[in-house]
């Protein structure tokens, strides 16, 4: 008799972007003309917490503690431009809210205490440009803010054209 495997999904929290800010910041990366390979506008995001592969038997229960989680809208600015590592192109909060931080927080413990594993490394809130490049000669960051108001659960499949992200849940952020 064969046994069956459990599908196995990598899934991370994220703030999603608003769709008239992604065309911005697509706008603006083009004019940089980097090297590399872009994140697909519809794809930008800002991670929370990354969770790694998943039974998909999980996702019932990860539905329920993004549903359970509190927390205020906050205003998000994201002003520096930054090249890390493996050449991703990162833009970067120069200062991070603390309503950022204390989201991250709750929803990491929330994890914890429900016995999911998730990456506990140093949180550094970042949202993804390019891969494989490096910081343009003209490297100054514009300003872009937005007023968070919800996260997500989101799905990472790799794609011979790089990763693919789809949305599996939406949360608006409440007190």
């Amino acid at each position: 008799m064969s046994r069956q495997t459990e599908t196995s999904l990598r899934l991370f929290f994220a703030l999603p972007l608003p769709s008239a800010l992604r065309q911005r910041l697509a706008s603006w990366r083009s004019s940089l003309a980097l090297t590399g390979r872009a994140v697909a506008p519809g794809d930008l995001h800002l991670t929370l917490v990354f969770l790694g592969n998943q039974p998909s038997s999980n996702l019932a229960l990860l539905t329920a503690i993004a549903a359970g989680l509190r927390g205020r809208p906050f205003s998000l600015c994201l002003d520096q431009l930054r090249c890390r590592r493996g050449g991703l192109l990162l833009l970067t909060p120069r200062q991070v809210p603390d309503e950022l931080l204390a989201l991250q927080q709750r929803l990491l413990q929330a994890l914890g205490e429900a016995g999911v594993a998730a990456d506990t490394r140093p949180y550094h809130p970042h949202l993804t440009l390019a891969r494989h490049s490096r910081l343009p000669e003209k490297s100054e960051a514009r300003a872009f803010t937005w007023r968070v108001t919800r996260f997500a659960l989101l799905v990472s499949r790799q794609q011979a054209s790089g990763h693919d992200y789809q949305v599996l849940g939406e949360w608006l952020l409440r007190p």
